[in-house]
């Protein structure tokens, strides 16, 4: 009986081991074709702005007080309510 058993984990194990390589080749396929598409639309992307006609002499000007200021009334609020029950 141990044989029998022996020799059924070897089959299963015989069986079982192509199967998760097939898997995981098939993962790494999968991979590789994402990364062929994502490089392909980088491509097409980079290709796209080259041949835009460029505008204004070709720099692009952002103004930083639109992104990061910040209200020093609503900090004073925040700070005021944070430490409130400190100040008695």
């Amino acid at each position: 009986m141990q044989q029998a058993m022996m020799m059924a984990g070897m089959t299963a194990a015989a069986v079982m081991g192509p199967m998760a390589l097939k898997i995981i080749a098939l993962i790494a396929v999968k991979a590789l074709l994402l990364s062929k598409i994502a490089l392909v639309l980088s491509g097409i992307m980079v290709l796209k702005k080259l041949f835009q006609p460029q505008q204004g002499g070709g720099h692009e000007t952002e103004s930083p007080s639109h992104h990061y200021g910040r209200s020093m009334q609503l900090e004073d609020a925040a700070h005021h309510l944070a430490y409130s029950s400190q100040k008695q």
